[in-house]
């Protein structure tokens, strides 16, 4: 059975990327967590708009779905150690839960709006009368085509 709206869906952090090094795409002169996560990123939206020119009847979105309560945060800082303990924990108990409050949102709408995404017609491909064959920002995503 085919789809009659195909789309391949990253929910990493699509609208986020960075210049990357060409000469060291797998940062071995400058390892950094931050760079890494860049770095893949970037990778990744480059890799669709070249699957998007190859594939115009598939929808390719990449998404960054901002900070999401998973308490993943929570469970990391409850892994530190030493000299950090202490700082950590005033972390998670203190500005944590005000990010969590203000600027996070559940696990269940971040699952929802992936599910919008993956569902709604509104996201069809050039083909499929999508819009264009350009990237374009909106919402906190970035839809390929």
């Amino acid at each position: 059975m085919k789809s009659s709206n195909p789309r391949v869906i990253s929910i990493l952090a699509g609208g986020q990327e960075s210049p990357i090094d060409l000469t060291d795409l797998e940062m071995r002169k400058d390892f950094s967590m931050m760079k890494a996560a860049k770095n893949g990123t970037t990778q990744t939206t480059l890799a669709f708009e070249e699957l998007a020119k190859q594939n115009p009847t598939i929808s390719f979105i990449h998404k960054y779905p901002g900070f999401v309560n998973t308490g993943v945060v929570a469970r990391l800082m409850d892994t530190t150690a030493g000299v950090l303990w202490v700082p950590a924990q005033l972390f998670k108990y203190t500005i944590l839960p005000l990010i969590n409050v203000f600027l996070s949102m559940s696990v269940e709408e971040a699952g929802e709006r992936g599910l919008f995404l993956a569902t709604s017609a509104m996201f069809p491909s050039t083909r499929g009368g999508g819009i264009g064959p350009h990237s374009a920002k909106m919402l906190n995503y970035l839809f390929l085509d």
